[in-house]
């Protein structure tokens, strides 16, 4: 998918896929684009035959995947949940998954500047959730998005990445929650707290879902 710099509504209305208002909220779906996953590693042990009929795969077992961002404006708050992939993939990972890097071009779209972005909510840290956190420069570097926005992730994600499993180690890239954690912009959450007080921003909480890993 291209991205049209002079503005053109169906260029636009691909890297805006949604608007609607909630009450005095207003929200709003962005994209990083799509990418290519293995459809065994997504469906589990749901059988092929099943899960073929809604995603079908290519030669390589691949399905196609969207990336969606929601941003939401409270009045008070701009709040990202999700960044998607982001630009940190190396370059057998980019040939494997064909991310798009869309998630600057898609907020440029909707009007929403990263300066903007107060909070960002991650409710995981897949790699696939939380990539543009941060941007990786041509020298190396790697520094926050979204420069005045204070992040928020579950403690247990980034203890469980820290791990790097064999199952589970290519889903989790330190360089996308790391530097926000040693710096203090990232907030890490326990079921405790959110139990106390879920409350992200006025109007934005979180819950904890149990996710069963099996070894």
């Amino acid at each position: 998918m291209g991205v049209d710099d002079g503005g053109g509504h169906e260029a636009a209305a691909e890297l805006v896929r949604a608007r609607t208002q909630v009450g005095d909220f207003e929200l709003t779906v962005c994209t990083d684009g799509t990418y290519k996953l293995d459809g065994g590693a997504m469906f589990g042990v749901v059988p092929k035959r099943l899960w073929e009929k809604r995603a079908p795969a290519d030669e390589q077992n691949r399905i196609l995947l969207g990336l969606n961002t929601v941003v939401v404006r409270t009045g008070r708050h701009t709040v990202l949940i999700e960044t998607g992939v982001g630009n940190k993939q190396s370059a057998k990972m980019l040939e494997i998954q064909c991310n798009q890097e869309l998630l600057p071009h898609s907020l440029a779209a909707a009007g929403v500047k990263v300066e903007e972005v107060d909070v960002v909510v991650n409710t995981h840290l897949h790699f696939d959730h939380c990539g543009w956190n941060t941007t990786l420069h041509p020298d190396g570097s790697v520094t926050p998005t979204f420069p005045n926005a204070r992040y928020f992730a579950h403690r247990g994600e980034v203890e469980h990445g820290h791990l790097q499993l064999d199952r589970d180690r290519v889903s989790y890239l330190s360089p996308n929650y790391d530097p926000l954690v040693e710096s203090g912009r990232m907030t890490l959450l326990d079921d405790a707290g959110i139990r106390a007080n879920p409350e992200i921003c006025p109007g934005v909480s979180v819950e904890v879902f149990l996710v069963i890993r099996r070894s």
